[in-house]
């Protein structure tokens, strides 16, 4: 559940890989060139985690990066060394999955292609780890080599990655690493800019797609010092033109005029106020939000507040390599309270919460709503973060109605507020209390046989979630944990907010004591009600005859059975070998070739077609379709039928018709049928030879007549062949004839 909230809108990583991979090709032919070599180098490091089956318009991010990286492998320069690291690949929670799959060396298309087409998503993001393994290829590497690290959060496994980077350089690695992070928050962007120092690269955040695209070709653009920085003037301004304070994490628009002398990659970004002017290397170090202004001598940009209270500025400058800043404007981030009221201050577990609630104008979309204990200290959006156990999110609105479930806990809770989902603030609450729920179910009896139908009867509070359920749970399991007889229920149904009602469910197939139990949810509730019962298995009166003890292969079988009233309308009769040991439904139904359900009558006829195989059978009686019990059976011998067929003649020429006369000895089912077909067609079940006639009539339950056939076209040897039926049957006749 926290996964939603904190990770819902992280945008694409791979865009971020293959970008970057692409891109940083033009730099490390550079850095071969300063460090007196002709060898460029690059390191990749792909994400291959569980999150990358996340879904960006419909289409998972795996399957995005594999087509997007398939373009961009055929533009690799040749004379490019290349390697890859992949982590998260192989095992699910597992810190340690890191794998160098490419060791660095000349690039080779096809094995770099295979390698990513490959990849199937599993486990963790262990950045530090990652971070090793790359410079530990490197440890021989004499010229500097270049290492794409794109993240869209924080390590999530042990380790400091950005201890880790600085210590690699202390010791000599040659290498730059340079980190784009993606839509991430004010402390993930501390440890990933603290990474990209480290490593003696640049950091950029990025919060859409466009701002990404320009921030990998600013960190990727051949290393090249302007001599003269761009010149010209610029403005930067709000419309308000009192002081401006918005809302931690809200969205602002600010105006800006630019110089046309300014580079396509002038920026203006939010720097705290406290960092100093003119600068801009310094303030791109600070910066926590950036839009490029790409040639545009006027316009608005559309920048999201930090979370944190504070002054700070949006800084205008004219590059984003060696530049200056030319203008700024001021404002302040400060909390703002918001509202929230309750109709009603009382509830019972799970019940549903209607809400109304006011926010400050600019709120983040990501602003939140959730049930917190009411002993948790108040203020900090992250602590509320850690204990709340339902959320909701505003998504942008200022004011409305929402709902929300009441927590299955009895006790002092709060609605609390908070103005983003990243270190945010609390800036509204309000208390309730929690009751648990009482509800009440009964039987008309407390007996009941296996397979039977039980109706039952209920009562509920209300307000109770749609959610809630009545199960069959056995009674030696102890009561209270929905939770815990939820693992244990045989047969459950849900109330869907109804307050009273009668229900049914069929009776567990095993005997013993049983409860009906009631809870307040399908998610941690709480049971608030129960009802005992026996269930004993079927016996007395329940039988199945047949009208003798011997039928042949295909013959109708008739059919009775006497059940009990109350029988569930899946129980069923099927036809069983007999050496299949007698008792389990489950066992029954995994063997048997042929069934009908008794649809809930307590006696009738049924009519069966006997097997194709020859010996002996049970027809067999069970209580259920689903763990239930055989509660009766009746055993009869098959026999292979055996049948006769004559034709007038043995010759026949093209055109004529053909006057076949059959004979079966025992009735059989409509689909037993009589073909015709070459003669050198092998002879087998009915089956093999389905595959091979050329005509075929059906015996439509007769036991005897004539079937008009037409002659074959072609001259040959010929054969009519009997089957008893037409589902896996025996060929039981032959006759042959030819056609001249």
């Amino acid at each position: 559940m926290k996964s939603g909230k904190r990770y819902v809108f992280y945008v694409n990583v791979v865009f971020m890989v293959f970008s970057f991979f692409m891109l940083s090709l033009i730099n490390v032919s550079q850095t071969g060139a300063q460090t007196g070599t002709d060898k460029s180098s690059i390191i990749l490091i792909f994400d291959a985690s569980g999150s990358m089956w996340g879904k960006v318009k419909g289409k998972s991010k795996i399957e995005i990066a594999k087509e997007a990286l398939a373009g961009v492998i055929k533009n690799i320069p040749q004379n490019t060394d290349v390697g890859l690291i992949v982590y998260g690949h192989r095992r699910k929670g597992d810190c340690k999955d890191v794998e160098q799959m490419i060791s660095l060396g000349p690039l080779d298309r096809n094995v770099l292609s295979s390698k990513i087409q490959g990849l199937y998503p599993k486990g963790r993001t262990p950045i530090s780890l990652s971070i090793k393994t790359a410079a530990e290829a490197l440890r021989t590497v004499e010229y500097e080599t270049t290492i794409l690290l794109v993240s869209d959060g924080k390590e999530t496994c042990e380790g400091d990655p950005c201890k880790i980077t600085g210590e690699l350089k202390k010791a000599g690695i040659k290498f730059v690493m340079h980190v784009v992070g993606f839509d991430v928050s004010e402390e993930e962007r501390v440890q990933l800019q603290c990474i990209a120092d480290a490593g003696g690269g640049k950091y950029y955040t990025a919060r859409n797609l466009d701002q990404f695209k320009m921030a990998v070709g600013n960190v990727t653009k051949p290393v090249k010092k302007e001599k003269t920085p761009a010149s010209g003037e610029g403005k930067v301004w709000f419309e308000e033109k009192k002081p401006v304070v918005f809302v931690p994490a809200g969205t602002f628009k600010v105006y800006f005029e630019a110089a046309e002398t300014f580079h396509k990659n002038a920026w203006l970004g939010i720097v705290p106020s406290d960092i100093p002017h003119g600068k801009e290397s310094a303030n791109d170090q600070h910066n926590l939000a950036y839009d490029w202004i790409n040639k545009r001598t006027k316009g608005t940009s559309e920048l999201t507040a930090p979370s944190k209270e504070g002054k700070y500025d949006v800084r205008l400058h004219d590059s984003d390599d060696n530049g200056r800043e030319v203008a700024h404007v001021s404002f302040e981030v400060k909390k703002q309270p918001g509202e929230i009221t309750l109709e009603k201050t009382d509830f019972i577990t799970a019940e549903t919460i209607k809400f109304s609630f006011k926010a400050p104008p600019g709120t983040s979309p990501k602003a939140w709503v959730g049930t917190i204990p009411s002993d948790i200290p108040h203020g900090n959006e992250n602590t509320n973060d850690k204990h709340d156990v339902n959320y909701v999110y505003l998504r942008g609105q200022q004011s409305g109605t929402l709902t929300i479930p009441a927590p299955s806990t009895p006790g002092r809770w709060d609605l609390r507020m908070n103005d983003t989902d990243a270190n945010g603030n609390e800036i509204a609450y309000t208390s309730f209390i929690v009751e648990k729920a009482i509800g009440e179910v009964w039987l008309d009896k407390d007996k009941y046989k296996s397979g039977e139908i039980i109706k039952f009867h209920f009562n509920a509070p209300p307000g109770l979630s749609k959610k809630a359920w009545i199960g069959i749970v056995p009674s030696n399991i102890s009561h209270g944990s929905e939770t815990e007889n939820d693992r244990h229920d045989v047969n459950y149904v849900y109330m869907n907010g109804r307050e009273s009602g009668t229900l049914t469910m069929p009776a567990p197939g095993k005997e013993g004591s049983w409860d009906l139990r009631m809870h307040d949810t399908d998610q941690n509730g709480n049971e608030i009600a129960y009802v005992s019962f026996t269930v004993e298995i079927a016996g007395g009166n329940v039988n199945v005859k047949t009208e003798k003890p011997e039928y042949m292969t295909g013959e109708v079988i008739q059919v009775q059975f006497t059940a009990f009233e109350g029988i569930s309308k899946k129980a069923w009769i099927g036809l069983i070998p007999s050496n299949i040991s007698h008792g389990s439904e489950d066992e029954n139904d995994k063997h048997d070739v042929d069934y009908k359900y008794l649809g809930g009558k307590a006696s009738g006829t049924m009519k069966f077609i006997a097997p194709s195989k020859p010996g002996q059978w049970d027809l067999r009686m069970n209580d259920s379709s689903d763990k239930g019990n055989e509660i009766a059976h009746i055993t009869f011998e098959v026999t292979l039928n055996n049948g006769s067929l004559s034709l007038d003649k043995s010759v026949y020429t093209i055109g004529e018709k053909i006057l076949l006369q059959y004979k079966i000895a025992a009735p059989v089912g409509r689909g037993a049928w009589v073909g015709m077909f070459p003669g050198s067609a092998p002879h087998g079940n009915d089956d093999q030879n389905d595959a091979h006639d050329i005509d075929y009539q059906y015996f439509a339950g007769k036991t005897s007549g004539t079937m008009n056939f037409r002659v074959p076209k072609q001259p040959g040897a010929y054969e009519f062949r009997m089957h008893d039926s037409g589902k896996k049957g025996n060929e039981i006749a032959v006759i042959q004839f030819t056609v001249k």
